[in-house]
């Protein structure tokens, strides 16, 4: 049998960066030892996804609003630092572009709604918000996409 040259703590953190690194909504960690014969432990958690994203939109004389909403969601008890909201809006015989949407509905929210507001003018299609959940820093879950408002 031969042996590694790099050692079996390269070889586990080699291992858990591979892992990690294809999963987008995952989040991992572990602690070793440099000591001979000592143990090591790797763990990792999903971020979930938001589940559905709802979209109510209200047309006015020049205007719209639209109400978007989601459910919180928490990695092993932690809340996430926030949802991250997109605006895309799809023409009539077109292809969905995103579009900055009004500034509540166009941040890293740390709230499980927001409101959106524009131009009936300046937007003409199908309005569609895709929901991103964040935790720590750069870990996002799957989004997911609101009904058509």
């Amino acid at each position: 049998m031969s042996r590694l040259p790099w050692g079996p703590l390269a070889a586990v953190v080699a291992t858990a960066v591979l892992l990690v690194g294809g999963a987008t909504a995952s989040r991992a960690s572990w602690e070793a030892s440099t000591a001979i014969g000592s143990s090591t432990s790797v763990a990792a958690a999903t971020i979930p996804s938001v589940g559905t994203v709802t979209a109510k939109r209200t047309d006015g004389t020049l205007g719209f609003t639209v109400a978007v909403s989601w459910t919180a969601v928490a990695v092993e008890g932690v809340p996430v630092r926030g949802y991250e909201v997109a605006r895309y809006v799809t023409p009539l015989l077109g292809t969905p572009t995103r579009t900055p949407g009004s500034g509540a509905c166009d941040a890293l929210l740390t709230v499980t709604s927001c409101v959106d507001t524009g131009s009936l003018l300046g937007l003409g299609g199908a309005l569609t918000y895709i929901v991103t959940p964040v935790f720590a820093t750069n870990w996002r879950g799957t989004p997911v996409t609101s009904n058509t408002a």
